[in-house]
Order: C-alpha cells, then sequence, then structure tokens
C-alpha cells in the first residue's frame, strides 16, 4: 500500500501521511585571500549532504599557510627577471616590455575572451577527463592585479559553476573547486598563474580514465533512448511529461543518502539516486530534447536541494522530480504526481527557497499537466463535482491505486479537512466496501486525492 500505511476502515477514515525525503544540496564558496603567494578557494556543491563552510576553511588553512612559507623566497627572486606584460583594458592583445621588470598599471577585467578562454581550458581538461584546469593563459594574457584577488577568482568560480550546471554528463563533479594562484610581487603585484582543480563526486574521485569514459558512454546511451522515446509526443511539455514520468517510475529515491548514487550515472544506470541524481538525469534527457534546462539549488522542507529550471516558449518554469516521486517507491505501476512540474515561482517559494539572483524569475505558473488536460477546478462546487466523478470511475477491483490531481483556481482553496469530508462522504455513498486506504494532499494549489481498495 501506499506510503507503508495500513488499510483504514471506512468508519473512522484516517488519512495516511506521506513520508518527507530527506535532500540535501549544498553548496559553499569561500574566498581566501593571500598576499604574494599561493591561495586555495573550495567551494563545493554537494547534493544532499551537510558539510559546513567552516570544516573546508580548516581543511585549506594549514597548506594555504605552507605554500606561503615555501614559495616566498621563490617568488621574490623570480619577481628580480621576469618580464613585464602589458595590455589595454578589455583589449585582447598583449604586449612585452623592453623597459624593465615594473609592470603597467594598466588593469584588466574580467570579459568575454577572457571568459572564452576559461571556459574552453575547463571544456578542455572535463573531455579529457582531467581535474586540474591550467588558466595560466588566462590570467597572464590580461594584467590582473592583487587587489582584484576577489574579482578574479569569483569569476573563475562562477564560469567553472556554470559549466557543472549546464553539463550533467560530467557526472563524476560535485560542484566542488579550489584555485590555486602566485602573484609576482614587483613593483604593482600581479597575477602570473593559476590551477583550478574540480572536486568528484564521492566513489570517483580514483576512477580511471577508462572508467569514467564507459559510465558516460552508457549515460549518454540511455539518456538518447529515454529522449528518443519523450520525442514522440507531440509537444514539448508533453515530451518533459514523459522524462519526468520515466524518472519517477524507473529510479528509486535513495533514503539512506549514500552519497556515491548522487549523480546522474547512478540514477540512469543504477536506478537509485538523490536529488542531485534527479535533476541532472532530468537535465541530459532534457537537453538531447533540444529544451533549455539547467540545475538549480536552494532549499526544501529544511534541508539544501537540487532541480531544474526549464524554457518553453521563452518562459523558465520549475520542475521537481525528487519531490514528485513518492516514497517508498511504487515501482513502475506508480502513479506519478505532477505538483512541481512547470511551476512559477510564486509556487515553488511555498516549499522552496533559493538565490532569486541567481536564476532567471519563472514569473507564469504553467501547470501545462492540469491546465491542457482540463484537471481544474474554479469553484468549490465544481471541486465537489470531480471528486464525484472520480470515485464513480475509480476501480477498487484491480487492487491498484486510483489517483486524482486538480489544480485549483478560485481564490478560496479548501482546508484539507474539507477535501478529505468531500472525498469521504462520496466513497461510502457509492461504494460498499469496508476499508479503503486513500490519502489527500494539497500542494502549491494541487489538490491530490489517492484511493486504493484493501
Amino acid at each position: 500500500m501506499r506510503n507503508g500505511t495500513p488499510a483504514q476502515d471506512l468508519g473512522p477514515l484516517r488519512v495516511p501521511r506521506a513520508e518527507n525525503k530527506l535532500n540535501a544540496p549544498r553548496r559553499l564558496a569561500l574566498a581566501l585571500a593571500v598576499i604574494a603567494a599561493f591561495a586555495a578557494l573550495s567551494s563545493g556543491l554537494s547534493a544532499c549532504s551537510g558539510r559546513t563552510a567552516q570544516s573546508i576553511v580548516d581543511d585549506i588553512r594549514e597548506p594555504v599557510e605552507q605554500i606561503l612559507t615555501d614559495s616566498s623566497s621563490a617568488l621574490e627572486s623570480a619577481a628580480e627577471n621576469f618580464p613585464a606584460k602589458t595590455t589595454a583594458s578589455n583589449s585582447d592583445s598583449n604586449e612585452s616590455s623592453s623597459e624593465g621588470p615594473s609592470l603597467d598599471t594598466t588593469r584588466a577585467t574580467p570579459s568575454q575572451s577572457f571568459d572564452e578562454i576559461v571556459l574552453t581550458a575547463i571544456r578542455d581538461a572535463l573531455d579529457h577527463y582531467q581535474n586540474k584546469v591550467i588558466l595560466d593563459e588566462a590570467v597572464t594574457q590580461y594584467i590582473f592585479h592583487e587587489d582584484q584577488t576577489d574579482e578574479l577568482i569569483d569569476r573563475v568560480y562562477a564560469l567553472y559553476d556554470q559549466v557543472f550546471r549546464e553539463n550533467a554528463q560530467y557526472f563524476w563533479l560535485d560542484g566542488s573547486a579550489r584555485i590555486e594562484y602566485s602573484i609576482l610581487q614587483t613593483q604593482t603585484p600581479t597575477f602570473n598563474a593559476m590551477t583550478l582543480e574540480m572536486g568528484y563526486t564521492a566513489g570517483y574521485a580514483d576512477a580511471s580514465t577508462t572508467t569514467l569514459q564507459a559510465r558516460q558512454a552508457a549515460l549518454l546511451s540511455e539518456a538518447s533512448r529515454i529522449a528518443a522515446l519523450a520525442n514522440q509526443a507531440p509537444t514539448k511539455w508533453q515530451q518533459l511529461q514523459i522524462v519526468h514520468d520515466h524518472l519517477i517510475r524507473n529510479t528509486v529515491y535513495d533514503t539512506t543518502l549514500d552519497q556515491t548514487t548522487n549523480n546522474a550515472a547512478s540514477a540512469l544506470l543504477d536506478h537509485l539516486t538523490l536529488c542531485q541524481g534527479y535533476a541532472q538525469s532530468f537535465q541530459l534527457i532534457t537537453q538531447q530534447l533540444g529544451i533549455p534546462v539547467t540545475l538549480i539549488t536552494g532549499n526544501s522542507e529544511g534541508v539544501d536541494h537540487a532541480w531544474n529550471l526549464v524554457w518553453l516558449d521563452g518562459q523558465p518554469y520549475h520542475i521537481d522530480v525528487t519531490h514528485d516521486d513518492p516514497v517508498p517507491d511504487g515501482g513502475e505501476n506508480d502513479q506519478p504526481t505532477h505538483i512541481n512540474f512547470l511551476r512559477s515561482d510564486e509556487r515553488m517559494r511555498q516549499t522552496h527557497t533559493w538565490n532569486t539572483d541567481d536564476y532567471p524569475r519563472a514569473t507564469s505558473d504553467g501547470a501545462h499537466y492540469y491546465r491542457l488536460q482540463d484537471l481544474t477546478a474554479a469553484t468549490f462546487d465544481e471541486l465537489e463535482a470531480r471528486i464525484a466523478h472520480f470515485v464513480s470511475q475509480a476501480d477498487f477491483s484491480d487492487n491498484q491505486p486510483d489517483l486524482l490531481e486538480i489544480l485549483y483556481l478560485g481564490d478560496d482553496l479548501p482546508a484539507k479537512s474539507t477535501v478529505e469530508e468531500l472525498l469521504i462522504n462520496q466513497l461510502r455513498a457509492q461504494t460498499s466496501l469496508r476499508t479503503i486506504t486513500y490519502r489527500a494532499t494539497i500542494d502549491k494549489a494541487i489538490i491530490s486525492l489517492e484511493v486504493l481498495p484493501d
């Protein structure tokens, strides 16, 4: 029975409570500014984990201090003969100076061309299954001064974060990054080297290139197979629904919160995952359908969480596959809910929080599953009629659950107890069964009713 709830006698008809999932994506961005040497930035997005920011600072403090000690004299010596470079602000060109070791004081700012160098280097490293990216070209082709450290590091991390969020095929990444850089101590201290080290998700830290290649090939093949099935639907929103429902029916939420399952490969190949795995799998398949989609991270139900933002007809919408997949899992015969399918910021804020400055505004509540299939009710009387029809059509002989989902469009959204009373009255009036398991929920103006004979 659904959610492990015992059958209810039709007399009292107590409502079973649904179990809550624990989903915890975590994104930490810490900048540690160090003068005249190497430093490190550790940032992370690890869905469904709870590592604290302080622990990361403790991890990197000692090695950074040691790097300072070991490299100080070497940098001072190198500064005496380092060839200076000059460039105009926002220019793509650079020149060598022959007038001595002093660096030109013209500042560079991270620009489109700078971004292209960094993004190309990151993607090239990932396509060759490397976890380190040498960015010396990016930070020396232009002049970046020491007092631009925070700006530069923030920009490089943002570019890596962009690659991570938009490319689920790199399933072994956990979203964390470590940056090391050196600053040449001349008259005007200037960057002369930078390395980005990308963090791997649990279980892949020591994986060989052969392992990653084989796993990635299998992942992309499975994503293509599902995309081909979805592509048979006539509209984009229906294609998205097929992907959404397929993942729910074929993926089990890992209630042990094992981080080794928290990736797209585990979701699509092993059918076991956490929130980041659901979101990345949905993203990977949807991208093959030609629909723009990205990963969004925030908080839900008191813990950190990951889900998706997709674009239809130029409008962004939220989709959270994880929260539409029930626990315990219903298997292939499960009836997916669509409460978190193509929803607006306003609706999602009822259960989710995120940094709205980081993402486009989803101002329209699409809820296509309901609106375009006439699964709506604008008044209380219309809702009562919908419930009566649902009960009259329910098949209580096959021992399978029957589900009704209605988007309530009126301003007078009824309380859950009121909806339960409507359902109970109809069950008593239209069936002779003595025991029926049922569930009623209201979330984001979606009234969900589910009944199952014992």
